[in-house]
């Protein structure tokens, strides 16, 4: 399977280009996306299920990331969270210019595996145990297989591009391109 390019959000510009971390919340009415539009000091809301700008959540300056607890109902905003915990794996981007894949337990490095620039986001998509890792410049994301601790494949996005968000119910990779001010939609094709 690979990504193909399945549609565009146009979002408003900020100020500056830039996006930063999302997450989604899985509520009634969702599946909705949160991003950090850092070049706007805003969080920007995008309808999942009919794949369409909503609003912006504003007067929030620096905003780098966010976060949903489905539990709780909540969104939080916060600088940085780009390590996801798997299986007993803690998934790290390095500045190095790698994908470095440690035991939770002992922290013991259980592979290295090459990017093509510095990473930004980590996002696990769980059911079909596909790591996607954001590199803005070149401007690609890089998927892995967490299972075989392998390469998949690499897609080009826009450079700037480090910001991905997971649609679980749609199946859909969302990556938040800050030239074109917009939000790249990728299914998985056969």
């Amino acid at each position: 399977m690979s990504l193909e390019q399945v549609g565009f959000i146009a979002i408003p510009p900020g100020p500056k280009p830039g996006f930063d971390h999302a997450d989604v919340w899985l509520g009634a009415g969702g599946p909705r996306m949160y991003v950090a539009h850092t070049g706007a000091d805003r969080v920007d809301v995008i309808d999942c299920r009919t794949r369409t700008f909503l609003r912006s959540l504003v007067d929030l300056p620096g905003v780098a990331g966010v976060l949903v607890d489905q539990e709780h109902d909540l969104l939080f905003t916060s600088d940085r969270a780009i390590a996801r915990l798997d299986s007993g794996r803690l998934y790290c981007a390095a500045d190095a210019g790698e994908l470095v894949v440690l035991d939770a337990d002992d922290g013991a490095v259980i592979v290295r595996l090459p990017l093509l620039g510095v990473p930004d986001v980590v996002m696990l998509e769980s059911v079909s145990r596909h790591l996607y890792v954001a590199i803005g410049d070149p401007g690609v994301v890089s998927s892995f297989d967490v299972d075989r601790l392998e390469p998949r494949e690499t897609v080009e996005t826009e450079l700037g591009a480090h910001t991905t968000g997971w649609d679980p119910v749609g199946r859909s990779l969302y990556i938040f391109c800050p030239r074109s001010c917009g939000a790249a939609i990728f299914e998985e094709s056969a």
